[in-house]
């Protein structure tokens, strides 16, 4: 018995590209596993119900290098019955996930829009400081931080680590604004790689699948995708992109999936690069002008479905073809990257109302307005969905039926 367990633990981190998503208690990083999916097999479903609300500490005046700081928040994570969740203020934050209680906060010098993740009792981040932190996820005591390249095209409004890093195998994948992906040590905080990607920045989280790190970088003249392998840090391929990438890729079955600024979606095969589809976003117009898509949004894919905001909406596409099912209309932009739970897609707008969706056709099944609009993502984990606002506030919900 003991040595299934250990199997089964051992097959469960080291997910094979088949594995898309799982029910599980944990949520430590974006997107919910190492793949990116931003897939749980079950978890709460509507209608959901608030069962508490943690609003961050206002601390404009404290950031000098950054006054233009806002009270957004990244996305959140949850790991040990924890949240996890990097504040605008500059701050990131511990939560008890059954109160929203706070157990620890831990203060930089610039705003936390890196969503963190948590692994081997750590928490890894990014700051717009221009650092990356390793912090004890018990108590939010620094264990290390490195700083990162700054040159002189990283722009104002993008300086600093923003890319969301993932740890496997003992090593940190992340990006910076100086366009370089960088693999460290997540023990010693060590540079064991490092590519430069010879662009604007690299802000897009690295996705992981069978000891290859999937990234892109964020140029507006040679913006590219890039299968690297993770362990020597050299290029398996690079594919070129006629436009940004700053939305994270997800990868499944062999074939990695990215939203990119050029109004297209795509899917690669993960050995080669080839182009297996390639679908336009459509652009919707809104009144007299037309709403083109410069989302940041990063793709969800459930087993046959690719979700996705584009533009106002949120958009379903065939996975094998890239064919669109349907899309759904919200009040503003669709920069939240959808999360699927079950039959259900949970995805904010800047509408400032976190939405649920019926994953086979569309229908509205829910909703709830928060006071700020909504450009980060959900997580679930511990009966929970968790969503935070630019309202410098994060909400967590549990079906009604589960409370009842």
């Amino acid at each position: 018995m003991r040595a299934f367990v250990v199997f089964f633990l051992i097959f469960s981190f080291f997910a094979p590209f088949g594995v898309i998503g799982a029910s599980v208690e944990d949520f430590p990083l974006f997107r919910g596993n190492l793949q990116r999916t931003g897939y749980l097999s079950d978890g709460p479903q509507p209608p959901l119900e608030r069962i508490w609300t943690f609003a961050t500490r206002h601390g404009r005046d404290r950031i000098e290098a950054f006054p233009a700081a806002d009270d957004g928040l990244s996305s959140a994570v949850l790991a040990g019955r924890r949240v996890f969740v990097g504040g605008h203020d500059g701050y990131l934050y511990a939560l008890d996930a059954g109160s929203g209680e706070k157990l620890w906060e831990f203060a930089t010098r610039g705003r936390v829009v890196s969503t963190p993740a948590v692994a081997g009792g750590r928490v890894f981040f990014g700051s717009t400081d221009n650092f990356i932190y390793a912090l004890n996820a018990a108590d939010g005591t620094l264990i290390w931080k490195v700083e990162s390249g700054v040159r002189e095209f990283c722009r104002i409004s993008y300086r600093g680590v923003r890319s969301s890093p993932v740890a496997a195998n003992g090593q940190l994948f992340i990006g910076g604004c100086d366009g370089r992906i960088r693999a460290l040590d997540t023990t010693t905080g060590r540079q064991l790689w490092l590519l430069d990607s010879q662009t604007e920045g690299s802000y897009a989280s690295p996705a992981f699948a069978e000891g290859t790190v999937y990234t892109g970088s964020d140029g507006l003249r040679n913006s590219a995708l890039f299968a690297i392998d993770a362990v020597s840090g050299n290029v398996n391929w690079r594919k070129g992109l006629s436009h940004q990438l700053y939305a994270t890729p997800a990868v499944a079955e062999s074939v990695v999936y990215a939203h990119v600024r050029d109004d297209h979606v795509y899917a690669l095969d993960a050995k080669n690069g080839a182009v297996i589809w390639k679908t336009p976003a459509p652009a919707p117009q809104h009144g007299s002008r037309v709403f083109t898509d410069l989302s940041k949004s990063s793709p969800a894919l459930a087993p046959d479905h690719l979700l996705v905001g584009i533009g106002r909406a949120l958009v379903a596409m065939d996975r094998k073809t890239g064919a669109i099912l349907w899309r759904t209309e919200t009040g503003g932009k669709v920069d939240s990257s959808p999360l699927v739970v079950g039959d259900t897609v949970y995805v904010g707008s800047d509408d400032g109302v976190f939405y649920a969706f019926a994953l086979n056709d569309g229908q509205k099944l829910w909703q709830f307005a928060t006071g700020g609009k909504i450009s980060i993502s959900p997580a679930a984990g511990e009966g929970l969905i968790i969503i935070g606002s630019n309202d410098g506030k994060l909400y967590a919900f549990t079906s009604q039926s589960r409370k009842e």
